[in-house]
């Protein structure tokens, strides 16, 4: 029986040296008491996941942008303080979206937003 260097990660697949600590689980927030409290004024938007459960973006009408983008994944925060496109991008890297919906789903939730705006 052949002996590996390397272990495997139970959770993504990564493959770690043996002292090696896998970071996946350190991309998502470990505390929702750290999530910001989001109130009425937040604008949600969900996006159909693979999976079939929503990813869930909101968007804080604040004077510090662009930085005011919260994602949500199976009702728990998992990335916040970060733009529009990060947020895309953490579904995307996560394969709950496919590439060629981030540009489209960028362009169409900029737009509304604008559109909010000037009203």
């Amino acid at each position: 029986m052949k002996n590996t260097y390397y272990k495997t990660c139970p959770e993504c697949g990564a493959l770690l040296d043996p002292n090696e600590t896998c970071s996946c689980k350190a991309e998502e927030v470990p505390d929702n008491s750290v999530a910001p409290v989001l109130d009425d004024s937040a604008l949600w938007f969900e996006i159909e996941a693979k999976d079939k459960k929503p990813v869930e973006l909101a968007y804080m009408f604040a004077d510090d942008p662009p930085k005011q983008w919260y994602v949500f994944y199976d009702n728990a925060c998992v990335a916040y303080d970060c733009t529009l496109l990060e947020a895309l991008m953490w579904a995307f890297d996560r394969g709950y979206i496919p590439i060629n919906a981030v540009e489209t789903l960028q362009k169409d939730i900029e737009k509304t937003i604008q559109d909010l705006e000037e009203e």
